[in-house]
């Protein structure tokens, strides 16, 4: 039988940023210098979208998807 592992998220770390029919989201992440953060990208409806993730710097990320997507970004 399979566990599931429940995770829980610290809300003071999660940035939320929301986008609006758009094909590429630009984001500046003020989180924790130096690290890269995990990336997950929901659409209206919550539905886990997946997009190409560039970390330009530790700060800067691009989200690209292949036709304009709504929904919001969530960076911890």
């Amino acid at each position: 039988r399979r566990q599931r592992q429940m995770c829980i998220r610290d809300s003071s770390t999660t940035e939320v940023i929301n986008f609006n029919n758009v094909a590429l989201v630009t984001t500046n992440h003020t989180g924790a210098l130096g690290t890269f953060p995990s990336v997950t990208v929901v659409n209206n409806n919550n539905i886990v979208l997946f997009g190409e993730v560039r970390y330009i710097t530790t700060t800067q990320i691009t989200i690209t998807f292949a036709t304009p997507q709504s929904g919001n970004v969530y960076l911890n």
